[in-house]
């Protein structure tokens, strides 16, 4: 089944490249090639199922880049040069914050996003583990990410702008 997908490895590619995956277009397609020999063994494939692979993939890509905090001060020029350890110390004191919110929640709400955040595991991978609802899963992180950004969202700018004293 490999073999045949590999013919049309510049579709592929131009699929993943369509989408937005720039640099990653390469990194994306092989994935999917690992994704579909995984899971997706003797089964006939269409063009739709390789587009929501791709998209899957390249979504995944961009969600773990989007949680990192930026730190290169050339991707953000913005910022003042501070000293690291000033930083981490902020970033320290943000995560408190977080640990503090989170103890106000259920429990429920509360193990999911804690699971979320540190597994860094897709919603389908959790639901899987977990034996939850993917629609749950994503209800309870959505309704937690809103939480945080409602209570601790000018905590995290003030980190992002290295206004430490004011998290």
């Amino acid at each position: 089944m490999l073999k045949e997908l590999s013919k049309r490895h510049d579709e592929w590619l131009a699929m993943a490249v369509a989408m937005g995956a720039g640099e990653l277009a390469e990194d994306v397609v092989q994935d999917m090639y690992l994704r579909i020999d995984e899971y997706a063994k003797g089964k006939e494939l269409c063009n739709t199922y390789i587009w929501f692979t791709l998209r899957n993939i390249f979504y995944d890509y961009k969600r773990k880049e989007s949680k990192l905090p930026k730190t290169d001060l050339e991707d953000c020029p913005e910022l003042e040069a501070t000293d690291e350890i000033e930083r981490e110390e902020g970033y320290n004191m943000f995560l408190e914050r977080l640990d503090e919110e989170m103890h106000k929640w259920h429990w429920f709400d509360r193990m999911l996003f804690d699971i979320y955040l540190k597994k860094d595991k897709s919603m389908r991978q959790l639901a899987k583990e977990t034996n939850i609802g993917v629609s749950t899963i994503f209800h309870t992180i959505k309704k937690c990410k809103d939480k945080v950004k409602k209570n601790l969202g000018e905590d995290w700018e003030d980190y992002r702008n290295n206004d430490f004293e004011r998290i």
